[in-house]
């Protein structure tokens, strides 16, 4: 068994901007998403944390050095961990009709339509089967202390049912997955299938109150 830490990122400028972000709208974190990153950082000093990964977009890739640094751990970027590739959406601002288009696409997934794609983007197979390489390459220096990976909300909550059966849709729905919140889940690797269990979902008890501002986005 290996436990994870799934982080998503803290509050960053595109947040402010209301972008789409997969590649072209790469900015750092915002005030508040440094303290939401120093807040998590404490948290999870106790925690018995060996290994560090993280999405390499500058937002994900700050959240983790401001924890590895707390940690005393070097940082391993993995692309298999960046946001959705939502395609011609990547750069463009939240417009309702850029809107429509995303939302139309994470129902198709959700409705059991995998297959759907963002135009010039990728389905869900595609990200799935990313963030499950990258899983596995997590898992594949298994020691018996936990690994966190820093990464995005989009990618977090559109593939984390596909590994933990024991996983309530709804629950997802209702609870969104904010900034810096943390989602822990245990990982067992049987004949090469990776299964999961969640622990919990999209936590923020250890965020300040000055850190609790959550901006939808990715």
């Amino acid at each position: 068994m290996h436990q994870l830490y799934f982080v998503r990122h803290g509050e960053d400028w595109a947040h402010i901007t209301k972008q789409y972000s997969f590649k072209k709208a790469d900015y750092s974190l915002t005030p508040i998403g440094i303290i939401q990153a120093i807040q998590t950082a404490k948290y999870l000093s106790n925690k018995n944390i060996g290994n560090l990964f993280c999405s390499p977009l500058r937002r994900a890739s700050q959240t983790a050095r401001i924890i590895g640094a707390a940690l005393r751990l070097p940082i391993v970027k993995l692309d298999a961990f960046r946001e959705i590739n939502v395609g011609v959406l990547d750069g463009c601002v939240r417009r309702p009709e850029y809107q429509r288009l995303h939302h139309h696409t994470i129902e198709k997934w959700a409705g059991g339509s995998p297959e759907a794609r963002f135009p010039e983007g990728e389905n869900c197979i595609e990200l799935f089967e990313r963030m499950k390489q990258g899983i596995l390459k997590v898992v594949s220096n298994r020691t018996d202390k936990a690994s966190v990976i820093v990464c995005h909300s989009g990618i977090l909550t559109a593939t984390i049912g596909l590994f933990c059966p024991n996983i309530d849709a709804e629950l997802l729905a209702m609870q969104p997955c904010h900034n810096c919140s943390i989602t822990n889940l245990i990982i067992e690797l049987q004949d090469g299938v990776i299964k999961g269990s969640m622990l919990f979902w999209s936590s923020q008890n250890h965020l300040g109150m000055i850190a609790s501002r959550n901006i939808s986005g990715n």
